[in-house]
């Protein structure tokens, strides 16, 4: 969970730190693509291929069942 502040790009930045240590990526490698004054945001990770990036989300999702 993110709990930085919408102020000065913390709350990107903390959402960013997230991603990477979550899909074990470098923080660098993410970029954010759209809404970055929004609640609605989109990623976009340079590091991963879709079909490396589907695996691993997927892996993800069994881990939290």
């Amino acid at each position: 969970m993110v709990t930085a502040p919408p102020v000065d790009g913390k709350a990107n930045k903390a959402v960013k730190a997230y991603l990477a240590e979550l899909f074990k990526v470098k923080c660098n490698t993410i970029v954010l693509a759209a809404g970055e004054h929004a609640r609605r945001k989109t990623f976009y990770f340079k590091s991963l291929s879709e079909e490396s990036l589907a695996d691993r989300l997927h892996s993800l999702l069994q881990k939290s069942c």
